[in-house]
């Protein structure tokens, strides 16, 4: 496909990946590559407390979720619901 190697995003220090997986639970949605030697830390849900949405124990609505990622990635995602 030939979005294939687009960058949609360029993170800095402290910044964060991957949370949508960790929301949803569904396989993650991008690939990421380090442009520079990186230092990664993986988090699995168990490692959240159950008050805090990424273990999944608290369920986002669907329009919470929607306007997460919409803020976080600067795009309009839809829900699919119009």
């Amino acid at each position: 496909p030939s979005y294939l190697g687009t960058v949609i995003n360029r993170f800095e220090q402290g910044d964060y990946f991957g949370e949508r997986a960790l929301i949803t639970g569904e396989p993650r949605a991008a690939s990421i590559r380090a442009s520079a030697k990186t230092r990664c830390i993986a988090f699995d849900r168990d490692d959240f407390p159950a008050f805090c949405v990424l273990s999944g124990k608290q369920q986002m609505t669907e329009n919470e979720e929607v306007a997460n990622m919409n803020e976080r990635y600067g795009v309009a995602l839809e829900d699919g619901t119009t």
